[in-house]
């Protein structure tokens, strides 16, 4: 989003440090295929929200997937790769 939006290439990162607070911030689902993340939440009966709002239909987000499945052939080897290359470094 940040590449195409704002012409800016980063990401958020998977381990965030805060600097001025004891917190450190997680995000542990950051490698998972969203396929994989949804086939857990099924397993686990979580239940789904969707967003009824009219604008998340029709937004620049859903554009960007799509043109990101479309550029990987919905990939998750070249998916994980393009991470790796944003984050610098191997995971």
């Amino acid at each position: 989003m940040n590449l195409c939006a704002k012409g800016e290439l980063s990401a958020m990162p998977i381990k965030l440090v805060y600097r001025k607070f004891p917190v450190t911030l997680i995000r542990p689902l950051a490698y998972l295929e969203e396929t994989q993340i949804i086939a857990c939440a099924e397993e686990q009966n979580i239940l789904k929200a969707s967003c009824t709002c009219p604008y998340g239909a029709h937004s620049k987000r859903l554009d960007i997937r799509k043109k990101i499945a479309s550029f990987t052939n919905s990939s998750g080897a070249v998916k994980r790769r393009i991470l790796r290359a944003i984050l610098g470094k191997n995971p």
